[in-house]
């Protein structure tokens, strides 16, 4: 009995093994095409409270940070001392990833390790992938107990004296590891101690940073083939109307998983929605938190809308709302929006007398509302009757999770409008009547609306 179990486990461990030396020689390249999603970007171009927020750098006696225009500054000031910049992002270790960044060491003891902690906990357990002032690199987990060696110092023959890239894929159960865009070692993946994502310096060292990029791979780098919408466990094929020169989804969203197929999070309530905000996680909800008003389509926070375009489509962009309503016009189909709102189901003009739905497009938008957190705590639905919003994405981004994001607002009299997050904030606080304006303040993070997809 004995020999079997041993006879099981040795043979266990060599598919592991097999399973292992296939897929770490799969990715070895760096260049090897890769769909990638980008969560966060920083060059340290700017240097204003909404990307400084975005970092928890550790100061004390021992330690310093300090953000400076093109680079960030960290230093230990002691030996036996680590200072970490930490990203305010949470790692979700069941997704394929990447983090990179540049760094120059500026002053160090030879053989002394700086670079990237994955992982991190409380207790400061992490993997490290680090680098020395003197060119070589090694890979470890440090535990309460002890350092776990799985790359000894190793010396990089390229390694340069200024800024050098230091890169972390994880793919398929394997992490690849990388300096100037070289792979130099691969290891099996197993699970992190924590799930922060950090930068380290320790031992009376000083470093710089000039980039930072963490993204999410899609499931196994290619997008979901089988575009459908999932809801309760059934499949709804999308369908898609040709308005002019686009072609539109004709229903909001209501994708409950990302483009991996991993579930995203469901809030039923205010308290778990802010909860997800917070943690840049990405979430949805029912409109008004009521399941009943599930065929609107979901109501997505920003997070979730870097991650919802299954493949072949694509958020819309501010353009392209723009472009809609100027093809409309330009055609003659309208001049205002009343040719994509059935009329049995418009109220957004309230004294609209329109009588013409001949050319009427299969868009089927409902004035429905959306979410908003106000910073007197205030909690508003934005509610049927008033401005519709939709979701808007831009292919390029600053180093900000809530770049590039923004809102199609459908307003009276019927017109597209299209807002940034920070521009959605100005309505209704400047007024001098109004006694409270921070009921009118709203907190960007905690925005929930509608997506509509574009079939690319």
């Amino acid at each position: 009995m004995k020999f079997q179990v041993l006879h099981i486990c040795i043979l266990f461990t060599v598919i592991c093994s097999g399973i292992y030396a296939q897929n770490g020689d799969k990715y070895k390249s760096y260049s090897q095409e890769v769909n990638k999603n980008s969560i966060f970007f920083d060059d340290f171009q700017y240097d204003d409270f909404q990307y400084t927020s975005k970092y928890e750098p550790q100061n004390d006696n021992n330690t310093y940070g300090k953000r400076h225009y093109t680079f960030y500054e960290l230093s230990s000031r002691s030996y036996n001392e680590e200072s970490f910049l930490l990203l305010n992002e949470f790692l979700d270790q069941k997704r394929d990833f990447e983090i990179e960044i540049s760094l120059m060491i500026v002053f160090s003891d030879e053989l002394n390790p700086n670079g990237i902690a994955l992982g991190i906990n409380d207790q400061k357990e992490a993997l490290k992938f680090a680098i020395s002032k003197n060119g070589y690199f090694q890979i470890y987990k440090e535990t309460k107990d002890k350092l776990i060696y799985i790359k000894p110092w190793t010396l990089f023959k390229d390694f340069k004296s200024g800024y050098n890239k230091l890169t972390v894929r994880k793919i398929d159960g394997v992490f690849y590891y990388f300096i100037n865009k070289t792979y130099v070692y691969s290891s099996p993946f197993e699970p992190l101690s924590g799930n922060r994502i950090g930068i380290f310096v320790c031992n009376k060292s000083n470093i710089r940073i000039s980039e930072i990029h963490f993204s999410y791979f899609s499931n196994n780098l290619t997008s979901n083939k089988e575009i459908s919408i999932q809801e309760n466990s059934t499949n709804q094929q999308v369908k898609t109307s040709s308005i002019l020169t686009l072609n539109w989804q004709n229903e909001n969203a209501r994708y409950k998983t990302d483009i991996d197929g991993l579930d995203l999070n469901f809030a039923e309530k205010i308290l778990e929605w802010k909860t997800f905000c917070e943690k840049d996680q990405p979430a949805y909800c029912y409109y008004n938190f009521d399941e009943t008003n599930s065929s609107f389509g979901l109501i997505y926070n920003y997070a979730a809308v870097r991650v919802l375009a299954p493949e072949g489509y694509r958020i819309p962009s501010k353009k392209d709302y723009e472009l809609l309503l100027e093809e409309l016009k330009k055609n003659k189909r309208t001049n205002t929006l009343c040719s994509i709102i059935p009329a049995s189901s418009c109220n957004i003009c309230y004294s609209c007398t329109a009588n013409d739905y001949d050319t009427q497009l299969n868009f089927n938008l409902k004035p429905f509302g959306w979410l908003s957190v106000a910073k007197s705590k205030k909690v508003k639905w934005r509610e049927n009757g008033e401005d519709m919003y939709l979701w808007t994405m831009e292919a390029e981004r600053k180093n900000s999770l809530l770049s590039g994001l923004g809102f199609a607002q459908f307003k009276s009299p019927s017109t597209i409008k299209t807002v940034d997050l920070n521009e959605v904030n100005n309505v209704g606080a400047k007024g001098d009547n109004v006694k409270n304006k921070d009921d009118f303040e709203f907190i960007e993070k905690y925005y929930g609306t509608f997506v509509r997809l574009i079939k690319k």
